[in-house]
């Protein structure tokens, strides 16, 4: 059927190419559970997510969201790539006159890249970058979704 107007139908089972809402592809979200960490100290860096998406010639949304904790001051860096692409973050926390707290961060870090034409690998890494102390990484979710017009 090259083109159809239909006012109600009941598809049991289908597959189409493309499905589209008012002109804007629609696509189904995935999401990969990240890896806790307990006292990152390492200097280079350590996969904690990674997922795939393949936005058939659109762009890739990817969102990681996680708790970053410690019991002092702390900093942590985190890198999500897709393809050539990468976004790098810092986070420094600092209590200040040598206070020992528990820091608890719930973080959210969101990356478009794209288009792509084929699947491409998500990754998602920490570090800590050599000031102050080591972190932790718990209750990560890697969220990806193609964006397509």
């Amino acid at each position: 059927i090259e083109a159809a107007a239909i006012d109600y139908a009941y598809i049991k089972n289908g597959a189409v190419g493309t499905l589209k809402i008012r002109d804007n592809a629609v696509t189904v979200a995935a999401s990969y559970p990240g890896t806790s960490l307990t006292n990152v100290w390492s200097n280079t860096y350590v996969n904690v997510a990674v997922g795939y998406m393949n936005p058939e010639g659109g762009k890739i949304l990817a969102t990681f969201s996680c708790t970053l904790y410690a019991y002092e001051d702390f900093s942590a860096r985190i890198r999500i790539k897709i393809g050539g692409n990468e976004l790098v973050q810092d986070v420094y926390i600092r209590a200040g006159g040598g206070i020992d707290v528990t820091s608890r961060i719930p973080i959210s870090i969101p990356i478009v890249a794209g288009p792509y034409a084929t699947q491409r690998t998500i990754q998602v890494s920490v570090m800590w970058p050599g000031a102050y102390n080591g972190f932790n990484v718990t209750s990560g979710l890697l969220v990806v979704q193609g964006i397509k017009k």
